[in-house]
Order: structure tokens, then C-alpha cells, then sequence
């Protein structure tokens, strides 16, 4: 008898005496301070985690407030999610809540608020279109006493513009537009088919107010916005990234718009960016600007697929008081090195945004400790800090494609420090996992700085890099995440004053587990949010996950990283990519674990040709399918099924055969079979069977 069973920035405005030190000083502390959600003077941390799951979903999503200290021990933190009373929603499949974070006091009250983001959260039976929260910081601690505002796109504009895959909240970043002393946010959909114009894209503002955010002060902005520079055109993502700052020193926060996909003549995604200034209206489209890299003076040239713009953030790295701009271009390619990555310093002045004196900076420029090298995508990630304390900003760089020696997209991140004169090269850091100090054992695609955080935990002055690695497995639990927290010190960023966390850490709620993809900081990176839904048909036949796909231009045979069945994971050339899975199949046992066995013949057999025609029947029925193995060899229990998560499949099915004489059944289906002299396991199995017919359900047949 076979066995069927179920194996996922808060700125009170303060009066000082205005002589010019005074300005600089406390402009540069605004912008390098953290979000202080409870008032006690430290920065606070939020994570979040897109794959966490809740009640036997899948990628619900979650966010951990990690709550700063002279301690550093975080003992008050707290998890978020939608399954609590206090957060509208409930825990959907993919609904990825935590996707991105971002803070501001929105209501004036001198706490911090938090803005968390879904954008591929459901609304009103339309996929994907997207969701935020606003909680309220509170000195009692966020999360348990305060009521989050949820808002979605139907607040802000008509239905019948609203589409699938819109993913408002892709984009956050916050600012006072308007110099009203409450912050606002601006949260874009970049993938909005805006007035018929496929993933044309459009930004909303939100305008703090004393009751924080309300709907009818708010303002929408698209390229279709009377006196908006360039058109709203097809493919444009205008909104896929976003950063605010006062680039003309004017006191009011200004908004820059990147659109990746802009085209230039006949070139594709060659990238451009809108600057949008503040004022006591607010945003405006007065004196509004539009740069790409063929505008006079900017480096480098539009070259197609360059995508400029895919990544910003702003800082003030000269120590003048005006922010400066930083563009990162992950797919610029410096000469003949494809996709090696650069970015570009478009600095401020008391005339807004200007590219005099502008450079560009890549792995390769003078004083860098790095080289260019193909495909390592230098520039995705961003962020700005005060790391030494001399109150110019400096930038971190995360580089999750690079590599380390032989290991493949382990990871690695680049410290650039502000001067008097800008950021360089010279006195620049790069550090990667298994530097003296770190020591963190660095893997095959680890991804290590796929985002990146700054703020002051200990209240020393100096900005923390926080290093997020959110596809980083702990032992037997694949792709949990961890981050790694550097310490801010008189020489900067310092591998060995760091530390380790991750969800097993005293203080830290929940604990790890796989495919939770904890380590998601603030807006910092592109939007990738897990691994590819992908298996694989290797050339030998076995069938593993895809991590990675790796880019490949010396030979016929895509490349990719992949984990095997043993779970490393390791670099495979050719095979064939299975999409669209909806069940996997665990042929049960193999390799040493036999199975039962029967006058000679095994159950890792029997189990395997049942699997085998299992699928022939599934083929034929038009439905998607894989095999967790497909000859005779062991795989743990922790991989087989994480086999069916990784893929997002619909069901997975184990397959076993007891060797005993069982009584015959008349009646097909689905049977639970269980210990009758044992209450707990009669519990079980209703809860298995129950869940297995629920799964199931989907194909009428079975």
C-alpha cells in the first residue's frame, strides 16, 4: 500500500545659532541618524525577513525591531507580521511584508515611525498590486501598542487604473518636502501600466501631517504630470528607485526618480533620472531636472541595457551642507569587462543637482582595493553613514555577485569615506566574508551585502554598517539569512569590531529556519527577493534547485549555481530548467537509507518506480512535475522538502511501501495511516491527512 503524506529618519527641527559650522553639523548628523522608533536615544534596526512564513503558509513575511542600546543585547525586540491585531491583513502566500522598510516622523511627535512595504501583496483580487503600513513609534515599544495605517493604491487613485503586478511599495524614501516639519513619504509603483503604458510607472507622495498620513494629502506623480520633464513611455519603470535630500540647500527635502528602462533614440534601457524640488507647495514640477549619462558633463555615455539609475542614495560627502547624489549603475560595463558596474557622483550645490565637477567610480579607479571584473554588478547596493565620525558622509557599496577566490557571488562590500573634497578611492576598504576577523565560512552564491544599513546602535556618534546576507544557509537550514553589524570607530569600518546575528541569537525573536530570507535592510538594493522558482535537470541526470543563474560569454553552456541533493551548493554546466512546478514527487528513502525491504526487493525501488509513473500520469494530465530523485542515492530530510518551497509548488507528495501484510482497501484516495494505541498519533494524522486533502484538492482526480 503506498503512503501519500505533506512534508515555507526622525528630524525634529531644532533652533541653533546659524554660523556656518553649526549648519554643517547639524545637517550631517540629520542625515547620518537612524530611526530612533521608542525615543531613547539609540538608532534602531528593522529586518525584515520576505520568506518567513506563519500558520503553514509560505513567504508571508515578517519584521524583526531590533531595539538599540549601550547593551547591545536587544532584548526588547519585537516581530511584525500581518497575523497581529494590530496590523490590517492577514498572512497571504507571497505576500513578502518587510519587502522594503523606511522611517520618518510622520506626525511630529519626535518618535520615528515605520513604513513597511508588500508590494506583491493582493488587493481586491488583483495580484501583486502592492501595500504599506505606518506604525507609530512608541516609547512603549512599537508593535504592542500602536495601530498601523495600511494604505493601498485604491486610496489614491481609480480602480480601473489599478493592474496586476503593479508592486506599489517596491520604493520607499522619506523627507519634509514642503518644510512643514513632518516628514513625507514617496512610494512608487514602477510596474504601473499607467494610462495604458506597460510598467510606464508613477510615484506617490504622502504628506506627514499632526494625524501622520492621510489619503487627501497626498499627490500623485507619473512622467504624464504637467511640466515633468521626458514622456511616460512603455517599459520605462520611472520610480524603481527613489532617494530624497536637499540638494540645494534651500531647506526643503528634494525627490530623485530613477527610470532604468528609459530609452534614448533608438538605444533600450539606457536609464535616465528626474529631480523634483521641494518647497512650501511641496513637490512641484518648477525647475525640475532630467539627467542621463549623455547629459553635458555627466561621464561616461548611454549605452543600451546600461540601465542608469537602477540604485540611489544621497549624502553630503564634501561636508559643504548641500547633499550630493549617487547614482549606481550595476550593469555599466567598463570597456570590455561586461556588467562590472560603477557609480556616479552627481554633487549638490545652492542651484540644485549639477554635474560639474561630477565623476564616475568603478573596482578599477585609482586607490580602489579592488579590480573590475565581469559581472560582479559593483554598484546594487548603496548606503551612507558617518563610519568615522568626522561628520562627512560616507558610502557603502554591497557587491553580492563578487566573488572570493574559487567561491562564486559569495559576496563582498566597499567602503568609500568622505573628504573635503568627495568621495575617492583613496582610503577605500573592501571586505568580504572570510576576512581575518569575520570569519564567516563564505559559500557558493551567499550573496553577502545584498543590502546594506547604517545607523548609530550604541550612540557613540558613529554610524553602524549593518551587512545583510539573506540568502545565507546556517547549517541544515537553507537560505534562513543572517547580517553582519560593523561597528563605527575613529579609523572607520574595521572587519575584526563586528558582530554575528541571526535569528538564533539570544534576544532576537523566532529562530531560523530555511527560505526565511532574513536580512532585508531599509531601500538599499534592487528588489530581488528570493531565489529562482527553478529546478533543474542536470546533465547527469540529477535533479537539483537553481540558485543562481550565471552569466556566461566564454562557452555554449549556460552555467548555474545549484544545490545538490546533499545541499551544497556548487557551480554545474547545461542541463535543463524546469519552470512552473506544481508538485514534486519524494520517491521515499535511497542510497544508504534503503527502506524496508521484502524477500530481496527494497523500498528506495518500489518507491522510486511508483514515483516515476506517478509522473508519466501527471505529464500526460498536462501538469508540471519533479522528482526529488531520480536514481538511487540519499538525500536529508532538510533538503527534500525544501525542494517543494524553493520551487513555490503547489503540493509535494512523498511516496513509501510498508513491508508487512496490510489489509485491503476497497476505496481509493488519500489514507493517513496511524499507531492505534497512541492519541497523539491519531491527532497527527487527522492534522496530516487533513492537510494533505486540502492540498490536493486542487486536482479533482486524486
Amino acid at each position: 500500500m503506498a503512503l501519500l503524506c505533506t512534508c515555507l529618519f526622525s528630524a525634529v527641527n531644532t533652533a541653533y545659532a546659524q554660523t556656518e559650522e553649526n549648519t554643517i553639523t547639524d545637517f550631517n548628523e540629520k542625515k547620518s541618524k537612524g530611526p530612533d522608533f521608542n525615543g531613547d536615544g539609540f538608532d534602531d534596526l528593522a529586518v525584515g525577513a520576505t520568506g518567513e512564513r506563519f500558520s503553514g503558509g509560505i513567504a508571508n513575511g515578517a519584521v524583526t525591531l531590533l531595539f538599540g542600546g549601550a547593551g547591545q543585547k536587544f532584548t526588547d525586540s519585537v516581530i511584525l507580521h500581518q497575523g497581529l491585531i494590530n496590523i490590517e491583513g492577514s498572512n497571504e502566500p507571497y505576500d513578502r511584508f518587510g519587502s522594503r522598510t523606511t522611517h520618518g516622523d510622520f506626525n511630529g511627535d519626535g518618535l520615528d515611525d515605520l513604513l513597511i512595504s508588500a508590494p506583491q501583496k493582493d488587493i481586491d483580487g488583483k495580484k501583486n498590486t502592492g501595500m504599506v503600513w505606518v506604525l507609530e513609534g512608541a516609547k512603549e515599544g512599537m508593535g504592542v501598542v500602536t495601530l498601523a495605517k495600511a494604505f493601498d493604491l485604491t486610496d489614491f487613485i481609480d480602480v480601473s487604473l489599478i493592474n496586476e503586478s503593479d508592486n506599489w511599495g517596491e520604493m520607499l524614501t522619506t523627507g519634509d518636502f514642503n518644510g512643514d516639519e513632518f516628514e513625507d513619504a514617496a512610494i512608487s509603483a514602477p510596474n504601473s501600466d499607467w494610462r495604458g503604458r506597460n510598467n510606464a510607472g508613477l510615484v506617490v507622495v504622502l504628506y506627514g501631517s499632526e494625524d501622520g498620513f492621510v489619503t487627501s494629502n497626498s499627490s500623485i506623480l507619473t512622467q504624464t504630470t504637467p511640466g515633468m520633464p521626458g514622456a511616460s513611455q512603455e517599459g520605462d519603470r520611472w520610480g524603481a528607485s527613489l532617494t530624497s535630500g536637499d540638494f540645494n540647500k534651500d531647506g526643503f527635502f528634494d525627490l530623485v526618480i530613477g527610470a532604468p528602462g528609459e530609452n534614448y533614440g533608438s538605444q533600450t534601457s539606457v536609464g535616465a533620472l528626474t529631480v523634483i524640488y521641494g518647497g512650501e507647495e511641496g513637490l512641484t514640477t518648477r525647475n525640475t531636472q532630467r539627467f542621463h549619462q549623455n547629459s553635458p558633463k555627466v561621464p561616461d555615455r548611454n549605452e543600451e541595457n546600461d540601465q542608469w539609475g537602477s540604485v540611489l542614495t544621497s549624502g553630503d560627502f564634501n561636508q559643504d551642507a548641500i547633499d550630493d547624489l549617487i547614482v549606481g549603475t550595476p550593469n555599466e560595463s567598463s570597456g570590455s569587462t561586461p556588467m562590472s558596474g560603477s557609480v556616479t557622483i552627481l554633487y549638490g550645490s545652492e542651484n540644485g543637482i549639477t554635474s560639474q565637477k561630477s565623476k564616475r567610480l568603478h573596482q578599477g579607479s585609482f586607490g580602489m582595493q579592488d579590480s573590475i571584473e565581469a559581472f560582479d554588478r559593483w554598484g546594487s547596493v548603496l548606503t551612507i553613514g558617518d563610519f568615522n565620525g568626522d561628520l562627512k558622509d560616507d558610502l557603502a557599496i554591497g557587491t553580492p555577485a563578487e566573488g572570493i577566490g574559487n567561491l562564486l557571488r559569495s559576496g563582498a562590500i566597499t567602503i568609500l569615506y568622505g573628504s573635503n573634497i568627495g568621495l575617492t578611492g583613496l582610503g577605500s576598504s573592501t571586505i568580504h566574508q572570510n576576512n581575518p576577523g569575520l570569519n564567516l565560512n563564505a559559500q557558493n552564491a551567499d550573496h553577502w551585502g545584498d543590502s546594506l544599513g547604517a545607523l548609530d546602535i550604541n550612540g557613540d556618534g558613529k554610524s553602524e554598517l549593518v551587512v545583510g546576507a539573506s540568502s545565507k544557509s546556517i547549517g541544515t537550514q537553507f537560505d534562513s539569512g543572517i547580517i553582519s553589524l560593523f561597528w563605527g570607530t575613529d579609523q572607520g569600518i574595521i572587519p575584526e569590531f563586528s558582530r554575528y546575528l541571526d535569528q538564533n541569537i539570544t534576544g532576537i525573536p523566532d529562530d531560523n529556519k530555511s527560505t526565511d530570507y532574513w536580512g532585508r535592510l531599509g531601500t538599499s538594493a534592487e528588489l530581488t527577493l528570493q531565489r529562482p522558482a527553478t529546478g533543474l535537470i542536470t546533465p547527469s541526470g540529477v535533479n537539483v534547485v537553481i540558485l543562481a543563474e550565471l552569466p556566461n560569454y566564454s562557452s555554449v553552456l549556460k552555467a548555474y549555481i545549484v544545490r545538490t541533493p546533499c545541499g551544497r551548493a556548487v557551480r554545474v554546466y547545461g542541463g535543463t530548467p524546469v519552470n512552473d512546478i506544481q508538485i514534486v514527487i519524494d520517491p521515499g528513502h535511497g542510497g544508504i537509507d534503503g527502506g524496508a525491504g521484502y524477500y530481496g526487493l527494497r523500498e528506495h525501488s518500489v518507491n522510486l518506480s511508483v514515483a516515476e509513473a506517478f509522473q508519466e500520469e501527471l505529464t500526460i494530465r498536462g501538469i508540471n512535475s519533479f522528482l526529488v530523485r531520480t536514481s538511487n542515492y540519499h538525500i536529508p530530510l532538510s533538503s527534500r522538502g525544501l525542494i517543494a518551497d524553493h520551487v513555490q509548488a503547489k503540493a509535494m507528495i512523498s511516496i513509501h511501501h510498508n513491508a508487512p501484510k496490510i489489509a485491503s482497501s476497497r476505496h481509493p484516495g488519500t489514507e493517513a495511516f496511524i499507531q492505534s494505541n497512541s492519541a497523539n498519533s491519531a491527532r497527527l494524522g487527522t492534522l496530516v491527512y487533513e492537510s494533505v486533502y486540502e492540498a490536493l484538492d486542487q486536482f479533482s482526480w486524486i
